[in-house]
């Protein structure tokens, strides 16, 4: 058999927390042939695979962990594809829509003979799938120093991974930029079923479904899917909406629109995000295109009267407006050289534009409604505009059929403002957007004239705002949503955890005991908790990390240093830990905590009565602490 120059040793889903890493880790060993590892594989490796990945946008490259460049310079081989291979599982997860909050750590010392990564991850098995790929490929190349490219066969199994990765993402751009919101501010989440997500813990804890919430009304949802409901839900509170009737035909469609008047706009009435959308047909044979086209998408086809004006989309969150963008259609802009079809394959090289769910704008494409467009305006795909000409691709202005939004916040004059909020308070939706269409946003609809187009309940902000996340997050959740816990590793610690759970309950704070970590998960669910003590064993965590990424108070019994390595526990505990209890009257175990722990982070108590009445003061100053967290940030 041919030597490898990189083993797979084991790779243990740990699912823990360890060296500080707020993300659960999968451990990776590995054996590296430092005979076999040439100093440039790293790199070879690096320029053979990133040409077939999407390119990092402006956020994704602001974050270190995506960076391939080694973490300290180094000339070691196999520290480089060590730390090679870190930055590369980053980036297969972010091409695959897993965001990735930190870098992968090395846990072993250098020329150790396993090398140990703890790679922290959303999704374990994507670990697992990205080290399975990328090691043979490494090998690969490490016996193929001619090689600079994906061969075919190499190409189609990335493109495999990349799918089987994607299957294990989070489901809609949303929850990925809540989800690094969260670990922006600090806020643990854990997934659900259904696609929900949870941001914090116990009676802090704040659900989301994408944009929805747990105060988004069922009711409020249900009208805004429905165009024809919304409408006159709307209509009937005097906010102005345009006139609209449902169609059954083609022919129908047609006879609707000459009772309207022409333009007219034609969409679906049960779809978000502008899907089948086409505005300003101003002939019966457009019209009834554009019908058959929508009929396709939904059993309900809305004819309805063309609002003159640019389409603005308001986005409101809990009674104010807290964003606004003017959306331009798919357009291009003639150079006098180049022909339509170059011009938007050049738009299309955008790094914001990109195919994936999770892209900031989607790609312009040239479709039947397109080639409407172009012959109505004298041109071809083929055709060469004129320096400066404006050709537009698209009826309607959505970013989801290769719009570009263009923020405008600033210029939105307040009687707009309001109307965006008076129609989600109508439809009793904590967040919504809200499309007008007016002449101009930096004036009132009262003098110009317009209309609200659409309400949606679960706006796509990742592609037009994604700094809203966190000013959402921010409102929707109380400081940094936690609630204060307490790990006890001692030896009888399910009695000392029932003490302590009875005492901080008789004090007011709404605690749940964990007998082992299997229970920590249904305490944080529990909207009712409102701290928790935790029974942990000291071999355990040691063994395989903690159970959270953070504990407020660690009680420690004496008894559990009596190891082989009660340094090597101290150091994993340490960065996970705030506070440090210890039961002790041993003057060596004392000494040896105080390395790890500073006086202001180490209590020595002697009796239990101690022991709780420290514990109590120390998880109220918590439940405190946890609650202001964050107290002076911006607010959406």
């Amino acid at each position: 058999m041919t030597p490898q120059p990189i083993v797979l040793r084991s790779i243990l889903p740990l699912g823990t927390y360890v060296q500080g890493l707020r993300q659960p880790v999968v451990l990776a060993g590995a054996v590296l042939d430092a005979t076999q590892l040439a100093d440039d594989l790293a790199g070879r490796l690096q320029a053979v695979l990133l040409p077939h990945l999407p390119a990092l946008t402006t956020a994704q490259a602001a974050l270190r962990h995506l960076q391939t460049e080694p973490v300290q310079e180094s000339t070691d081989a196999a520290q480089l594809m060590l730390d090679m291979l870190g930055a590369l599982v980053a980036r297969l997860h972010e091409a695959s829509g897993l965001p990735v909050m930190e870098r992968a750590r090395c846990l072993s010392k250098p020329g150790a003979k396993v090398a140990v990564l703890a790679f922290p991850t959303l999704s374990a098995q994507a670990v697992v799938l990205a080290l399975r790929w990328l090691v043979p490929l490494a090998c690969t190349l490490a016996q193929s120093p001619a090689q600079g490219s994906l061969l075919p066969a190499q190409e189609a199994s990335l493109q495999d991974l990349l799918a089987q990765l994607e299957r294990l993402a989070p489901v809609g751009q949303n929850n990925r930029h809540f989800l690094r919101a969260a670990h922006q501010l600090r806020i643990p989440c854990q997934a659900l079923p259904g696609g929900v997500w949870q941001f914090g813990w116990g009676r802090r804890a704040r659900l989301l479904l994408s944009a929805i919430s747990d105060d988004t009304g069922t009711i409020g949802v249900g009208w805004a899917r429905d165009k024809v409901a919304t409408s006159a839900l709307l209509r009937m509170a005097g906010l102005p909406v345009p006139a609209h009737q449902i169609a059954r035909s083609a022919e129908e469609a047609s006879q609707i629109a000459d009772a309207l008047g022409f333009p007219v706009v034609v969409k679906p009435a049960e779809l978000d995000q502008g899907i089948g959308v086409e505005a300003g047909l101003q002939t019966p044979d457009e019209v009834r295109r554009a019908y058959e086209r929508a009929a396709k998408l939904s059993p309900k086809t809305l004819v309805e009267k063309h609002i003159d004006g640019k389409d603005y989309r308001l986005m409101v969150f809990q009674d104010r407006l807290i964003w606004a963008n003017e959306r331009l259609p798919a357009a291009v802009t003639g150079d006098g050289q180049s022909s339509v079809l170059d011009l938007v394959e050049l738009a299309n090289r955008d790094p914001r534009r990109g195919a994936q769910k999770w892209s900031q704008m989607s790609p312009i494409t040239l479709n039947d409604e397109a080639h409407e467009l172009l012959a109505a305006a004298g041109l071809s795909p083929a055709s060469v505009p004129a320096q400066g000409l404006w050709v537009r691709l698209r009826r309607a202005a959505n970013v989801s059929s290769g719009g570009t939004p263009v923020a405008c916040f600033e210029q939105v004059h307040p009687d707009n403002a309001q109307l965006a909020v008076h129609a989600a308070r109508l439809l009793r939706l904590d967040m919504a957007g809200v499309d007008l269409l007016l002449p101009d946003i930096a004036v009132s609809w009262r003098e110009s004239g317009g209309a609200i187009c659409e309400v949606n309940a679960q706006p796509q902000m990742g592609q037009t705002s994604p700094h809203l996340h966190g000013q959402i997050l921010s409102g929707l959740v109380q400081g940094d949503g936690r609630v204060p816990a307490c790990l006890v590793l001692s030896p009888d610690g399910g009695a000392l955890a029932q003490q302590l759970t009875q005492g901080l309950q008789q004090e007011g704070l709404a605690a749940m005991p964990a007998t082992d970590a299997s229970a920590l998960p249904g305490c944080w669910l529990d909207p009712a908790c409102g701290a928790v003590v935790l029974v942990g064993d000291g071999a355990r965590v040691r063994r395989s990390g903690l159970p959270a990424d953070r504990f407020d108070v660690l009680v420690l019994d004496e008894t559990v240093l009596h190891s082989d390595t009660p340094a090597a526990l101290l150091k994993l505990l340490r960065p996970h830990v705030s506070v440090l209890v210890l039961r002790s009257q041993n003057p060596e175990s004392q000494a040896l905590c105080q390395r790890f722990f500073h006086d202001k982070f180490l209590h020595l108590v002697t009796s239990d009565a101690q022991l709780l009445a420290i514990v109590a003061q120390l998880m109220h100053r918590s439940d405190k602490a946890h609650a202001m967290h964050g107290a002076n940030r911006t607010q959406p």
